[in-house]
C-alpha cells in the first residue's frame, strides 16, 4: 500500500520548536488542566482559532494554584509576552526558563519545570496516510501507519476533517472525542492511539455514564479479530447512566435512519437510545451491510419510525437473533428496552449454543472476524 505523509496542518506554528519537549501543538485548554498541576509547570501551545483570527501561540503556566496563560505576539521580526523582545519564540522560552525572570511582572510566574508532550500527542510526520476506507458528511477515514516512539510501526485509522477552514468549535469537538477514547480502555473499543460482543462494549461505556449516540455498523472496526466501535465525535459524557442529553443545535447533522422515536420527536438521547441504534445496527449485518430503510428518504424514514414502523426482520436473521432486535432494542418505550448488558447476555447465550450467522452473511464473510472473540 502506498503511504503519503499527513504533513504539518497548523498554520501559524512557530519555527524550531517542533521538536521541544514542552511544545504540544493545538491543545484546548480543557487538556491543560490535567497536565499542568505544580508550581512553575509550563508548556507552549497553539490555541483553537476565533472566527476571522488565525491559530495563536500561548505559553501556560502553572502558578498560585491555578493555569495561567500568556500570548505571545509577533512586532515586526520579533516576538514578546511584555517587554523583553526575542528572534524567536524558542529564544522566549528559554529566557525566563534559565534566567528564572518571571514571564510578566504583574504575574510573577516562573518557568521552573517544563511538561514534556504525552504519548497520545503525535507528531504530523509520525503519521502517514494510506488508501480511504470510507467517508461521511463531515470527512474520511484512511488506513495509516504509525511510527511510535521506539521506532515501531502500528496500523491506525486516521480520521481526516473534509473542509479547508478548521473552526473553533470543529476544533473542539474532535479534541473532545480523542479525550473521551482516550479515557475509557476495553477490548472492543478503538483507542485513539494504538463477537466477545459488540454490547460488552456499550454495556462499558454506559456504566460510566456515556452515551454513544452513533451507534451503527459503519463505526464498528475489525482488529485483531476482534471488532471494536469507534467515532467518539457525537458521544456525551453524562453524571450517571440515566442521564439524559437534549440536543441544542437544531440544525446538527443526525445518522436519521439509526435514530429512536425519542430522539426524532424530542432530540433527547440515553442509553436506551444507544440500545436502540444497536437494533438497527443487528439490521444491518444481517442484511449485508445494506442502508437502512432501503428506497427511502430520511424524511420518509423520520415520519415512518416516529409513526410506531420498524426495520423488517432480516431473512438470514435467525430467530433468537429477531427476537433481541424485536423485543429488547426495538420498544417504543425507552423503559421497556433491556440494557446492554441483558443484550449482551442473550447473545452470549445465542452463540454459546453453537448458532452462527448463515454462511452467506457478510459477518460470515468477513476476513479476519473471530466469532468467538
Amino acid at each position: 500500500m502506498a503511504f503519503s505523509k499527513l504533513g504539518k496542518s497548523l498554520s501559524g506554528m512557530p519555527e524550531g520548536v517542533e521538536h521541544e519537549i514542552w511544545y504540544h501543538g493545538l491543545l484546548p485548554r480543557e487538556d491543560i488542566n490535567t497536565l499542568l498541576k505544580e508550581q512553575g509547570q509550563f508548556l507552549l501551545r497553539q490555541t483553537e482559532p476565533a472566527q476571522g483570527q488565525g491559530m495563536k501561540t500561548v505559553l501556560s503556566v502553572f502558578w498560585d494554584g491555578k493555569p495561567r496563560h500568556f500570548i505571545i505576539n509577533k512586532h515586526k521580526e520579533e516576538v514578546l509576552i511584555e517587554k523583553h523582545r526575542f528572534p524567536s519564540v524558542g529564544d522566549l522560552v528559554r529566557f525566563h526558563q534559565t534566567r528564572q525572570i518571571p514571564v510578566t511582572e504583574k504575574s510573577g510566574c516562573l518557568l521552573m519545570n517544563p511538561v514534556p508532550r504525552q504519548e497520545w500527542e503525535l507528531r504530523h510526520d509520525s503519521i502517514k496516510l494510506g488508501k480511504l476506507l470510507g467517508e461521511g458528511a463531515f470527512g474520511g477515514v484512511y488506513a495509516g501507519e504509525m511510527v511510535c516512539n521506539d521506532g515501531t510501526t502500528v496500523d491506525v485509522a486516521v480520521k481526516v476533517h473534509k473542509g479547508k477552514q478548521m473552526t473553533k468549535n470543529l476544533i473542539k469537538e474532535i479534541c473532545k472525542e480523542a479525550r473521551i477514547m482516550r479515557r475509557y480502555e476495553h477490548k472492543n473499543i478503538v483507542n485513539s492511539t494504538c463477537a466477545s460482543t459488540l454490547p460488552a462494549a456499550w454495556e462499558y461505556l454506559h456504566e460510566r455514564g456515556c452515551i454513544h449516540r452513533d451507534v451503527a455498523a459503519r463505526n464498528c472496526l475489525v482488529s485483531g479479530g476482534r471488532v471494536k466501535i469507534s467515532d467518539f465525535g457525537l458521544s456525551r459524557e453524562m453524571s450517571n447512566r440515566e442521564a439524559r442529553y437534549k440536543l441544542k443545535d437544531l440544525h446538527q447533522r443526525l445518522p436519521i435512519r439509526w435514530l429512536a422515536p425519542e430522539t426524532l420527536r424530542e432530540r433527547t438521547y440515553t442509553t436506551k437510545t444507544d440500545v436502540y441504534s444497536f437494533g438497527v445496527l443487528m439490521w444491518e449485518v444481517f442484511e449485508n451491510g445494506a442502508i437502512p430503510y432501503p428506497g427511502m428518504t430520511v424524511q420518509e424514514v423520520n415520519i415512518y419510525v416516529r409513526e410506531g414502523n420498524r426495520l423488517p426482520d432480516p431473512d438470514m436473521m435467525p430467530i433468537i437473533a429477531r427476537d433481541v432486535m424485536r423485543k429488547k432494542c426495538f420498544p417504543e418505550n425507552p423503559e421497556e428496552r433491556s440494557t446492554m448488558g441483558e443484550i449482551r447476555e442473550a447473545l452470549e447465550k445465542f452463540c454459546r449454543r453453537g448458532n452462527r450467522p448463515a454462511a452467506k452473511c457478510a459477518l460470515s464473510q468477513a476476513i479476519g472476524i473471530d466469532l468467538d472473540k
